[in-house]
């Protein structure tokens, strides 16, 4: 167990719980001892499929993201289309064989979880009103009349009769009103109790004091496609105590059969669903290709942004240089001056050689490292650096009063020699 659910990628009580539910055999106790040692072993045979239960096992492994799920559907192979080869006759004739005998328990000295806490409940009412004198403040028992004791029986009898099959029935509520019962797959929710009985505007079932009355048991929510019987109730030959057996049979062919035409649509579906995901990853593969193909029209851009500025650099750290030499030209006879002269002059040359691209090593090729060294167009359609009148939160390079050009995009005028636009 522990090799096949490392295989799968799932815990192994997780694979585990997945063979009980689908009433797969499990290796006993030292049977791989047993085998190691090469001593006989016995391997239990796979039972038939029980009603409701899936044809197909199917265990996906944690962590997987959507995009993974996806693409592992895709890989692989289109699935076949499900075929049931028993019929529902011969369904209906096995589950009778396992079923019976359903015996109908006389009383309540052997109830299942689901009574026990009906009852403690019960009990803890009745307590609270004895405690407190009768008062009618406190309500007290509600299950103890004839036609709900007899209602918690049948209830308890058809628990141990689907457990014999692998069903549960869930008994849920104040009274246990609240009744389903899970077959395999399917969960078929059921109602016991006088015929034509209703709940309360808010929803809620009452119990029933006095004498036992009649009973009626119904499947709620019937489907085109049920066979059989989906409603019993009392009859004078026939109470629902010896009908036990139809019940439950009953109500296991019509899980199979709702089953059966929920892996008809759950096919369809599922191809209907691939081809979804194929034409979504073929639109993520042009998304992602339109994104690269932008980001390096992105890199383009922004290098010609470099480029520009250094070009403007450089033109400014020409006509420093150019107005460093024509002051020391006029100003440089003057001996009064010459320190101050020397140190202006050094200082601008500085700024100069700081400001050249071509003194620097700031030739080299500019590629951007990540994301936020390439910066995004603002309203104007250039690339966005400091607030200005185009209304973009970061104003573009240029001059946004120019007009644009073709391709939407401003261009970068560089000053000339005057250091005016």
């Amino acid at each position: 167990m522990l090799t096949l659910a490392a295989r799968f990628g799932v815990p192994a009580s997780a694979l585990r719980q997945a063979c009980r539910d689908a009433d797969i055999p499990l290796p006993g106790p030292g049977h791989w001892t047993r085998l190691r040692a090469g001593k006989p072993v016995v391997q239990a045979a796979l039972p038939p499929r029980g009603p409701a239960m899936a044809q197909q096992v199917t265990i996906t492994p944690y962590g997987l993201s959507s995009l993974e799920e996806r693409k592992a559907e895709l890989a692989e192979a289109l699935p076949d289309p499900p075929i049931f080869d028993e019929p529902i006759e011969a369904v209906r004739a096995r589950t009778l064989a396992r079923v019976n005998p359903v015996k109908a328990l006389a009383s309540l000295d052997r109830a299942c979880a689901d009574v026990r806490r009906l009852l403690a409940a019960d009990d803890q009412r009745r307590a609270d009103k004895a405690a407190h004198r009768g008062s009618p403040d406190w309500e007290g028992p509600r299950l103890d009349s004839p036609f709900e004791r007899r209602r918690l029986r049948l209830l308890n009898s058809l628990t141990f009769a689907f457990a014999k099959v692998g069903a549960k029935l869930e008994l849920r509520g104040p009274t246990g009103r609240d009744l389903a019962v899970r077959i395999g797959t399917r969960r078929l929710t059921l109602t016991l109790d006088a015929p034509g009985a209703q709940p309360t505007f808010q929803g809620e079932w009452t119990t029933r004091p006095g004498p036992a009355g009649p009973l009626a048991l119904r499947i709620v929510g019937g489907s085109d496609t049920d066979e059989g019987t989906n409603a019993w109730i009392d009859r004078d030959d026939a109470p629902l105590e010896a009908q036990l057996a139809d019940v439950v049979v009953s109500m296991l062919v019509v899980a199979e059969v709702r089953h059966r035409a929920a892996e008809v649509a759950g096919h369809a579906h599922r191809i209907a669903w691939r081809a979804q995901i194929a034409a979504d990853l073929v639109k993520r593969q042009a998304d992602a290709e339109r994104r690269r193909d932008e980001r390096e029209i992105m890199k383009v851009k922004a290098r010609r942004k470099r480029l520009f500025g250094q070009a403007r650099d450089w033109r400014k750290a020409r006509n420093i240089r150019g107005f460093v030499a024509e002051v020391l030209t006029e100003v440089g006879g003057k001996p009064d001056d010459a320190g101050v002269l020397a140190e202006w002059s050094a200082w601008a040359l500085a700024e100069a050689d700081a400001l050249d691209p071509v003194a620097g090593d700031a030739l080299e090729p500019w590629r951007p490292q990540d994301e936020d060294d390439i910066e995004r167009p603002c309203g104007c359609g250039f690339r966005c650096e400091r607030p200005c009148a185009c209304g973009a939160q970061r104003a573009c390079v240029c001059d946004c009063a120019d007009e644009p050009n073709q391709d939407n995009e401003f261009w970068l005028r560089l000053p000339d020699s005057d250091g005016e636009p």
